[in-house]
């Protein structure tokens, strides 16, 4: 009879945490479609955002804008997320991921959470995102005076653009 209580207690307790995990996530991936909007939405050109895949410290959201989109590489700095870079497919894969800062074991959870997330979309949306050209890296000090992402080639000194082949 006690291990029934104790599995039962342990049951609960596990599906409590599991719980609490989600909504610690939802809670997350709501910052970081504010922060994503802040800089770039606009009643003219509203910005979408979706999904938003997190691991630890790192997340990577798609986003579409205008016709065009791509992915943003956002890492938590002090409690807040701040975008790192933005790309395309190349945040799909944890090679990227981890040169921008990430331990390759999470690298590569983040990219196989990414495309499984995108497996639930539109393959176009998809498209659309992976239709973004290069690496933009942004980091903490470049995010004063965004315009909208078709501006990425004005970030100032804290971007550095590179392109991939």
């Amino acid at each position: 009879m006690m291990k029934r209580i104790l599995l039962a207690v342990f049951f609960s307790l596990s599906m409590g945490l599991v719980a609490l995990e989600q909504a610690f996530a939802n809670e997350a991936a709501h910052h970081i479609m504010h922060v994503l909007k802040a800089q770039f939405d606009t009643p003219e050109n509203p910005l979408t955002v979706e999904p938003v895949s997190i691991e630890g410290d790192f997340a990577v959201a798609g986003w579409s804008q205008g016709g065009k989109g791509g992915r943003a590489l956002l890492k938590s700095v002090d409690g807040q997320w701040v975008i790192w870079l933005c790309s395309g497919a190349g945040l799909k894969q944890a090679q990227l991921m981890h040169e921008a800062g990430m331990d390759m074991a999470a690298a590569e959870k983040l990219a196989a959470m990414v495309v499984a997330d995108e497996a639930k979309l539109d393959p176009a949306k998809v498209a659309l995102f992976d239709g973004f050209e290069g690496t933009l890296m942004i980091g903490a000090e470049g995010h004063a005076g965004h315009g909208t992402h078709g501006t990425h080639g004005t970030h100032g000194a804290a971007a550095t653009e590179t392109q991939t082949q």
